[in-house]
């Protein structure tokens, strides 16, 4: 896919969007492959207690990349696609 054929779309009443395109196929499969040679573990939810598994909150597993220079590149192609008010968000900040 081009950049051109590059669609978002609103999913969850306005609370989420898939961007179609984003990646294309070869750089989307670099990416699943990484994520399978990490493997991945339970993604748990942080509580007063400390980080719980909750099923009922979220019954997924994750792998945890920490690379500054990729989230620098996949926020290079996401920044022109978010609204203006979200584009001030300082990368690294927190939007919760």
């Amino acid at each position: 896919m081009t950049r051109d054929a590059i669609t978002v779309r609103p999913i969850l009443e306005g609370h989420g969007c898939v961007i179609d395109g984003f990646l294309d196929r070869d750089a989307c499969a670099a990416w699943v492959a990484r994520a399978e040679a990490l493997g991945f573990d339970e993604a748990p939810i942080s509580t007063a207690e400390g980080e719980v598994r909750v099923e009922g909150v979220r019954n997924n597993d994750r792998a945890m990349v920490d690379d500054p220079g990729a989230a620098e590149a996949l926020w290079g192609r996401l920044e022109p696609m978010l609204p203006r008010a979200l584009r001030a968000i300082p990368m690294g900040g927190r939007w919760w």
